[in-house]
C-alpha cells in the first residue's frame, strides 16, 4: 500500500485523508503542529464560553444545505436582504431606528458571488 504525508490537521487535511484511505487504497499520515485537530474550522472555551471560530460558509447543491443567521433568538437569510422574513424578524419598531442610508442601501442589489465550481 502506498503511503502520503499530509501536512495539516484541518478540514482540508482531514478530508484529504479520509478519500485517499477510503477510495484510493493509499495509506494517509497526517502531521499537525498543534495539539488539536479542526484548524482554524473548531469550538474553543474561552471564559466559559464555547465559540465556534473559523468559516462557516458552506457551497453545496444540495438544497438542504442552506446558510442563515441566528439573531435575537430568529433566523435571518445569509446574505441578509430586505424581505418580509427580515421584516418579520427584526418587527417595524427595529427598522424604523435604522439610519434611511442603511435601509437605501439594503434595497440595492448585492452582486451574486460566482460558482467556483465547475460543472
Amino acid at each position: 500500500m502506498k503511503t502520503a504525508l499530509i501536512i495539516g490537521a484541518g478540514p482540508a487535511g482531514l478530508t484529504s485523508a479520509l478519500e485517499l484511505l477510503e477510495k484510493g487504497g493509499i495509506h494517509p499520515i497526517v502531521v499537525e503542529q498543534e495539539n488539536f485537530v479542526g484548524g482554524i474550522s473548531r469550538t474553543v472555551e474561552h471564559n466559559g464560553n464555547r465559540m465556534d471560530i473559523g468559516g462557516h460558509r458552506f457551497f453545496s447543491k444540495n438544497n438542504w444545505v442552506i446558510s442563515r443567521i441566528l439573531y435575537m433568538r430568529k433566523f435571518f437569510d445569509y446574505p441578509v436582504s430586505l424581505n418580509a422574513n427580515t421584516i418579520k424578524g427584526l418587527g417595524l419598531h427595529v427598522l424604523s431606528s435604522m439610519p434611511i442610508k442603511d435601509l437605501i442601501n439594503a434595497m440595492e442589489d448585492v452582486p451574486k458571488i460566482c460558482n467556483l465550481e465547475r460543472e
